[in-house]
């Protein structure tokens, strides 16, 4: 199994040191390692099976510590995401989930400190422990990813404190974008590394066993960022001897090159299809030069029969100064200095317009331009 860290994909570590701990009275040990490249930590993961996984959760080993706050931590989770809370609660059957719920307390606060109604929240878990009024479901997070079939797609979901505890966190951030729907919301949350100092390692246990991956706010922002989701506010805080990495994420906003690149494609092959269109129709009633025998004309060939039987019976001629002497179907591709022999249309093929720039200021040179058919010509505003 080959080790990469999750965040940027790197492969070179630096050992940072171990965590010793006993399981079923077996000592054991996670060895801690520093990804090179983005300084992301967490344990050497090829050490780490399903077999270990199931043990170290058997029982809580290392239980996280809030202290003596009651729920007011779960509170100021949602309060961090009061305002996405106002908006998906505006519509009409909204749904607000928890994956990782654990004992309930993120649902209980939002039921009984926000008021929302018990049958718009679920709870999902590895072992889903019953919530007054609302509906738990059994998730296997660490096998949740964007494959995942959703019957219900979530308004704003809570994921606190888990992402650490799983293997692969980029898997799980893929499954939560695949659950989340149009305009949703997440929150995560988990402790804040970059804040551990002598009294937090004395007060708590946040070096621990069941702790696979070392986070700060911005890896984690990063790591979700790279996942799909927009980066809405994150925050560093503490809450007695737990440091805290809180960021919401937003489905929407993001910017990618998915749509402009779909347009482009198809534009390119509208452009294709003029310079197709510009050679059948030029040479219907007289031989036709095709100056510039690349890729542009090689894949309109490739794609017009009619095309390319024009070039095998010399209707069009292929002309071009880097490939002259080679074989374009059953023509002879000329040189471009013959074109000044050529007395019919000049057709240019390339598409890049600085390409067809340098070909007007030849044919000027030439003495041929006022025989130039541009095929572009009229997309380049």
């Amino acid at each position: 199994m080959n080790l990469t860290c999750p965040l940027c994909g790197g492969s070179n570590f630096d050992t940072l040191g171990s965590v010793p701990f006993f399981l079923e009275e077996v000592l054991r040990e996670h060895t801690v390692l520093g990804c090179q490249t983005c300084g992301h930590t967490m344990v050497d993961l090829r050490m780490v099976d399903d077999e270990l996984i199931r043990q170290l959760y058997a029982r809580p080993l290392d239980e996280e510590i809030w202290g003596p706050g009651g729920n007011r931590p779960y509170v100021e989770m949602i309060e961090f995401a009061r305002d996405a809370l106002a908006e998906v609660m505006q519509r009409p059957t909204p749904l607000i989930a928890d994956f990782g719920y654990g004992q309930g307390y993120v649902l209980g606060a939002l039921r009984d400190d926000f008021g929302v109604p018990p049958q718009a929240l679920v709870g999902y878990d590895f072992v889903p422990l019953p919530v007054a009024g609302i509906t738990t479901e059994h998730r296997n997070l660490g096998q949740l990813d964007e494959h995942a079939q959703v019957e219900r797609h979530f308004d704003l979901a809570f994921c606190c404190h888990v992402l650490e505890h799983i293997p692969d966190p980029r898997r799980l951030l893929r499954g939560l974008y695949r659950h989340a729907g149009p305009g949703s919301y997440l929150y995560l949350e988990t402790p804040d590394h970059a804040l551990i100092n002598k009294e937090i390692l004395t007060g708590s246990n946040q070096i621990c066993p069941q702790h696979l991956h070392y986070f700060t706010a911005d890896r984690l922002a990063a790591l979700a960022a790279s996942c799909g989701w927009t980066v809405v506010r994150q925050e560093v805080s503490q809450f007695e001897f737990v440091p805290r990495a809180q960021v919401l994420l937003s489905r929407d906003g993001r910017r990618d090159a998915r749509e402009a690149t779909r347009t482009f494609l198809g534009y390119r092959d509208g452009l294709r299809g003029a310079l197709t269109q510009s050679l059948l129709a030029a040479s219907e009633s007289a031989q036709v030069a095709a100056w510039g025998a690349g890729t542009d004309l090689l894949l309109a060939v490739a794609a017009n029969a009619e095309l390319a039987q024009r070039i095998d019976s010399g209707r069009i001629v292929p002309y071009d100064r880097e490939r002259a002497g080679a074989m374009l179907g059953d023509a002879v591709i000329q040189p471009s200095d013959l074109l000044v022999q050529f007395a019919g249309t000049i057709v240019v093929t390339p598409r890049p317009v600085i390409t067809r720039f340098s070909m007007v200021k030849a044919a000027r040179r030439l003495g041929v331009d006022a025989r130039v058919l541009d095929p572009y010509s009229l997309d380049d505003d």
